[in-house]
């Protein structure tokens, strides 16, 4: 068996939009469009990265998430959880 790679990943997405988004209302009633997009990010980041592995170092992943950002004008430290 090989497994279909497009809905797998489409489901991670969709499920880490759904779990940004409420993370990004957890610790307050009216986060900011920053504070939203961070929390999306980092959940669909999240989902994806538990059923695809990335062979990619520390160091690697994080230059590839803010070149991935920089166009935002955003930027992160360490990956994922910073």
């Amino acid at each position: 068996m090989i497994p279909k790679a497009w809905p797998i990943l489409a489901r991670a997405i969709e499920e880490g939009i759904a779990y940004g988004y409420q993370r990004a209302y957890k610790h307050t009633d009216n986060p900011t469009e920053e504070q939203v997009k961070d929390a999306i990010f980092g959940g669909v980041i999240n989902a994806i990265t538990e059923v695809f592995e990335i062979p990619l170092t520390e160091e690697q992943r994080v230059a590839q998430v803010n070149r991935a950002l920089e166009p935002y004008g955003l930027r992160r430290g360490r990956y994922p959880d910073d």
